[in-house]
Formats: C-alpha cells, sequence, structure tokens
C-alpha cells in the first residue's frame, strides 16, 4: 500500500462500507445448529444490522488437534453472511486455546500473583509470555489470513478478545528479565532505578531477577511492581502486534482491531492505540447506576482521544441486561438507545452489541442478545429493529469533530503506581479523575483525555488530578503549556515521583511547585470521615474539603481559599500562580463536587473556554463541528423525566425530520439529532 497514511487509507475504506453509523454485534453461529443460520440472516436483515463479529472463540472448532485445521463450518457461515450483504469483522479466534494446548502444554497456562496454576475451561486461559501460545496463534493467524483475504464478506479483522489478565509463570519470569535487560542495558542501571540499596535487595545480574510474586515476602519493591505492570501490559501488546504485522501483510487494505474495555487497569491503552487500525470499546454500564452516562462519557472520550480524534468503534454494549452483576437487572425501555447515541455523539462510528443470538449454553446464557430468548415479540427486539433504522439516518462520516478546548491527563502507568500502597492515604485514582470528568459533564464542557506527555497545545485548560507518577517529558509539556498562555489545574498527590516511582527530589514535587509558585511542607492525609470547612469565592464562598491536605507555602502564588476552621485553619487550600498569560491553579485537597465545579467555571473563564447554559440533571448536550460551518448536536436525556432545554432555533432533527425552535421538550430517556445547515454532499 502506497499512501502517505495506510492507517487512515484502510479506515477510509471501511468506512465507505456503510452509508450511516454500522450496526450489528457478536454472532456465534457455532453454538446453534446450521439450520438456524438461516434464520438469522434473514432477522439481521429485519433489523438492520449490517455488520458481525465472527469467530471470537472458534480456535477449537478450527484446529481440533495440534495442526489438524478445519474450516468447512466458517467457510459456510462467511458465505452466507456475504449472500445477504451482511459485512463481517472476521476474528482471530485466539482469546481461548483450545483444551489440546492446555492438555499437551500445560506451562502455557498462567500463574496467579499466589503461584496457583490456572486450569483449563475458562477464556483468555495463557500466558502472554508463552513461545508455544505465540508460536501457535501467530500459525492460525496465517492460515485464516490465507485464507479468507479476498473474502466478499470480510472488511475488518479482529484480534483476539478483551486482552487481560497477569500471569506470573516461570516463562514470564525468563521474559521480564529480557525485557528489563532491554530497558535498562546494564545491571547496574536497573539496581539505580530501583533504588536496590534499601533493604540490600541489590541485583548481581538479571538472572538473579524475579517476578514480584506475593510467594515470598509480602512487601515487594515498589519499583519492581511497576516494571511489571509495564511488562506484563507489553507482553500482551506483542502478541496482538505479532498478529496486526500477520493481517496487513496478507490484507493490506483491510484494518485491524481489537476490543478495549477503557480503563481496565492491566493495560496500558495509550501504547495500544497505536498498533491497530482503529480503536474499539466493550461499554457496559450498569443500568441502575445514577453515574452510568458520565462513567460511560468518560469512556468514549477517552477511547476517542486514543483514536486521535477520529472515528472509533463500539464493539460491544449489553441490549438489556447482563450476567457477571450481584444483580442484573434489566435496561429500562430506551435507555439502550440513548445510550447508542451517546457513544455516536461522542465519535462513535458503529453500535454493535453482544450478541446476536441469546446462547443456551455456558455462563453467558442469560446475558441479553439482540435476539432475545424470548423472540421477535418481545420488547427487547422492537428497540433493537427500530435502532437499526434510526442508525441508517446518521451518517458518521458527515458529522465532524468535537471541537474540545480542555483536556484532562490520565495515565495508566501513574494509575498502576499510586495504588500499590504505602502511600501517605492509600489514594483511588480513578474516583478522583472521575471526580473533575463529572464536573466538566454535567456542565457540557467538551474535553479529551490527554496522555501524559503529550503536546498539549491545542487546549487552553489542562487539568491534572492525582498524576502521582509524572516523568520528565510530562512536566516539561506542563511547563511549555504554561508558558505558552496555557491555563492548568492541579491538585494534591501530583508528581511526587518519578517514572521508577522514586520521589522527586529536593523537597516535595519540586518542579510542580516551582510552576505553581508554591513549596509544600508536609503531606497530611485527613483521617476518614473528617470534614474541612474552606472559605473560597472562586469555588462558591463556603464548601467542605476531605481526604488530604498539602501543607504549603505560597511563593508567589496568590491564596484563593483557606481551611475556615480547626487543627488546620488558615491552610491555603487553593491557590494561582499568573505567568505571563498563562496560570497555574493548585488544589491542596479534595473539595466538593459543587465546589469543583465552581472552581471549574473559574478557570474555564480564565482560559476562554465557554461554558454552555446549564440544563437539567441527566441531560447531556454534545456538539459535532463538521466541514462548511455545518453542526450535529445532541440533545440526550438520561433520566426518566421530560427534560425542558435550550437550543439554537434553526435547526432540524435528524431522527424526526422536525424543525427545532429555541426551547426543545425531550422525554425520558429520549433524545434528539439537531442538524444546523446541511453538507454541500447533500447528505442529510
Amino acid at each position: 500500500m502506497n499512501d502517505a497514511n495506510p492507517r487512515a487509507t484502510r479506515m477510509r475504506t471501511f468506512f465507505t462500507r456503510f452509508g450511516g453509523t454500522a450496526y450489528g454485534g457478536d454472532y456465534n453461529p457455532e453454538q446453534w445448529e446450521p439450520q438456524i443460520w438461516a434464520e438469522d440472516v434473514r432477522l439481521m436483515a429485519e433489523a438492520g444490522v449490517e455488520l458481525v463479529t465472527v469467530n471470537v472463540f472458534g480456535w477449537g472448532l478450527l484446529e481440533p488437534e495440534e495442526g489438524v485445521y478445519e474450516f468447512a463450518w466458517l467457510d459456510q457461515i462467511l458465505d452466507l453472511l456475504a449472500a445477504h450483504g451482511i459485512a463481517v469483522d472476521l476474528a482471530t479466534g485466539t482469546a481461548s486455546p483450545p483444551a489440546w494446548m492446555a492438555a499437551l502444554y500445560p506451562q502455557t497456562l498462567p500463574v496467579s500473583e499466589t503461584g496457583v496454576r490456572a486450569a483449563f475451561g475458562g477464556r483468555n486461559q495463557y500466558s502472554a509470555s508463552s513461545p508455544v501460545y505465540r508460536r501457535a496463534s501467530a500459525a492460525l493467524v496465517e492460515l485464516l489470513a490465507a485464507r479468507y483475504a479476498d473474502h466478499p464478506a470480510l472488511v475488518m479483522w479482529h484480534v483476539g478478545n478483551e486482552y487481560s489478565g497477569v500471569s506470573y509463570d516461570a516463562e514470564a519470569v525468563v521474559a521480564f528479565r529480557l525485557w528489563l535487560a532491554r530497558r535498562y542495558g546494564t545491571i547496574e542501571a536497573l539496581n539505580e532505578a530501583w533504588g536496590t540499596r534499601v533493604w540490600a535487595r541489590h541485583y548481581g545480574t538479571f538472572e538473579h531477577v524475579d517476578v514480584p510474586s506475593v510467594a515470598g515476602h509480602e512487601v515487594r519493591n515498589p519499583a519492581q511492581r511497576l516494571d511489571f505492570a509495564r511488562f506484563t501490559s507489553d507482553a500482551f501488546l506483542e502478541c496482538y502486534r505479532t498478529e496486526v504485522e500477520i493481517l496487513h501483510r496478507y490484507t493490506p487494505h483491510i484494518p485491524v482491531t481489537t476490543n478495549f474495555m477503557a480503563s481496565y487497569k492491566p493495560l496500558d491503552y495509550w501504547s495500544w492505540s497505536k498498533v491497530g487500525d482503529v480503536v474499539s470499546l466493550d461499554s457496559y454500564p450498569d443500568p441502575r447506576d445514577p453515574e452510568a452516562a458520565v462513567e460511560a462519557g468518560f469512556a468514549y472520550d477517552l477511547v476517542r482521544s486514543m483514536n486521535g480524534g477520529q472515528p472509533w468503534l463500539l464493539m460491544e454494549q449489553a441490549v438489556n441486561a447482563v450476567n457477571w452483576r450481584e444483580v442484573n437487572v434489566p435496561r429500562p425501555p430506551g435507555q439502550m438507545r440513548v445510550n447508542s447515541f451517546q457513544a455516536i455523539a461522542r465519535g462513535a462510528a458503529s453500535v454493535l452489541a453482544f450478541q446476536w443470538r441469546g446462547t443456551r449454553f455456558g455462563s453467558e446464557k442469560f446475558h441479553s442478545s439482540m435476539l432475545p430468548h424470548a423472540g421477535t415479540a418481545s420488547r427487547v427486539w422492537s428497540e433493537v429493529v427500530a435502532l437499526g433504522g434510526e442508525l441508517s439516518s446518521i451518517p458518521a462520516a458527515d458529522l465532524g469533530s468535537i471541537d474540545a478546548r480542555v483536556g484532562v491527563v490520565f495515565g495508566f502507568e501513574n494509575w498502576w503506581a499510586i495504588e500499590q500502597g504505602n502511600l501517605p492515604r492509600q489514594p483511588r485514582y480513578l474516583a478522583e479523575l472521575m471526580g473533575v470528568y463529572r464536573e466538566l459533564w454535567n456542565r457540557n464542557i467538551a474535553c479529551d483525555i490527554v496522555e501524559p506527555g503529550a503536546d498539549l497545545s491545542a487546549y487552553s485548560l489542562v487539568v491534572v488530578a492525582q498524576l502521582y507518577l509524572a516523568d520528565d517529558a510530562t512536566l516539561e509539556s506542563w511547563r511549555s503549556f504554561v508558558h505558552s498562555g496555557g491555563h492548568l489545574l492541579a491538585n494534591h498527590t501530583t508528581a511526587l515521583v518519578d517514572e521508577h516511582d522514586a520521589l522527586r527530589w529536593p523537597g516535595y514535587a519540586p518542579q510542580l511547585c516551582d510552576l505553581a509558585g508554591i513549596r509544600i511542607d508536609e503531606l497530611a492525609p485527613l483521617p476518614m470521615g473528617e470534614i474541612l470547612t474552606v472559605g473560597c469565592p472562586a469555588c462558591g464562598a463556603t464548601h467542605t474539603a476531605s481526604n488530604w491536605l498539602d501543607i504549603v507555602e505560597p511563593i508567589g502564588a496568590k491564596v484563593l481559599a483557606r481551611v475556615l476552621d480547626g487543627e488546620y485553619a488558615g491552610a491555603p487550600t487553593v491557590l494561582r500562580a499568573e505567568l505571563g498569560s498563562g496560570s497555574v491553579t493548585y488544589l491542596t485537597t479534595t473539595i466538593d463536587g459543587a465546589a469543583l465545579g465552581h472552581l471549574l467555571e473559574d478557570v474555564c473563564g480564565l482560559a476562554g473556554v465557554v461554558v454552555p447554559p446549564s440544563t437539567p440533571p441527566g441531560v447531556e448536550i454534545v456538539t459535532r463541528r463538521g466541514a462548511r460551518g455545518v453542526e450535529t448536536v445532541f440533545v440526550l436525556n438520561h433520566g426518566s423525566a421530560v427534560a425542558v432545554v435550550e437550543v439554537r432555533p434553526g435547526g432540524h432533527d435528524l431522527l424526526t425530520g422536525h424543525a427545532v425552535g429555541a426551547v426543545l421538550e425531550v422525554a425520558g430517556r429520549d433524545l434528539a439529532v439537531i442538524r444546523y445547515g446541511r453538507p454541500s454532499s447533500g447528505a442529510s
């Protein structure tokens, strides 16, 4: 492929296939008799299904014995789907190795942190470091790629499935040592990075290094644990990269993806997003969680940002109940539809579900499906068919992009480091981060999620929440951003350690403190349940704070808020340093949500970021800007009550065709997709 950007070319080919938003889901025909397949494709047409994922767990059927391959059943189903105009996202089947591998090569099975080897019978039951697994999976992918490279149904490759797991097996030990040797070059460099002079942990050779399991001493070197987390993510990534390279070699015109799980902790999806052709996401918000729409919004913004702002794929969602929560309540009528459009609003070019037809066997037999056990007379089927019809009117490629002037920094390596324990107070990183995101979501302020160390020049305001681990590149990105006129909002427990989890020196967070015009004299975590009263005009007068308090001395920064009572009365809680046309606002504590929201409005004003008019609780507004001034505004009511929303008049609702005035009434769990202007192509 002689394109300067083959990744983009592959995705253009994919998007051209679908006139609107691609609709469909996981299809597991191997779980059913072939006579059922004809009914499946007929009902897929009725539901508007255009794209299905096939062969996610097919390895054991494709290779029932080592080196013996049977492709007839897959040939048959792909031919049937092609004949009915249904495109296929063909999975490589390598997520779950077959029984013969576990029996013949038990060393491929993962080993737990406590030293227990897993037994066959689940899924993803392999060590990513296993040479046997890697050779066998690559051989299967070679055969699949060669056989189906020119199949008319094939529009995308799907590698693995929800990569997950950590293994402490003997082969992981060998691979970890090689990884460390590549990373550090010499054992002396490793000793320096890991601080092995503490407790006399000095290593004389890489061969002496083990994995940080709990089979030995309970207290393990945090730098070693951090590197093992990096190694684990990289080991799975090597498996993914191997398959991607094989598939690109045979089918340079076909895009390749794998399905992420948004904020799945063990994998650094920032590095993963740079390997395949498009980022894909599995999304399963809890139907009864009042925060579900906020959490889904964060996941969608995260994967859109990982995909460089380009369209991403919603690979899985549940049309109704799942099977793995303690109580698996059904989704209320309309919720699946609103969540689907929420994904599109935030950049998705597909709406796919797990799964097409409900199964009779296994642990997922009570997981919902597009074609439910209750059949085509059910409420769920009616919603599935109706959604398929609506999605055909939403041209994803025509929607344009989200213009985000706010960046929220999120790092997986930081997550691994900050939650290892032995801090003054054990933090909950994602909760702290979501506290910031929630207040932005409540105010309909568009934001990107930003990788630590990334170029920040596209943003006016950058928010950093508890980025405990910050390497030199990340600190330099903040310094450059602020000195170029950007505005930074950071809070406590930020930039305390370097990339090896070693305290930065001298003092606490010296580089950040220098930028923020403060000195941190003491770290003072607050006891559980202790609440501080804080006065802060920028935060909406008096409010509460908890969790933590940095005892700081202003050195050039202006104090905007102080503790009003108790032992810490007078201690600064919000400080601001102005550096030319830029600024740093620093929070020494965790303030309550309302106060944080007011502070975000204050720094948005400072940064020139417009805060949209308020909307009723649970109502989300997302704007996509396309070419030639065309705008598409999604108004999504996640609540159960009717909401009255002020919008710009002069548009028309793409779903109803009706003109829209200045006031819009949106029923509970309903939405509007308002188009302002018309594309020159004539698309609606």
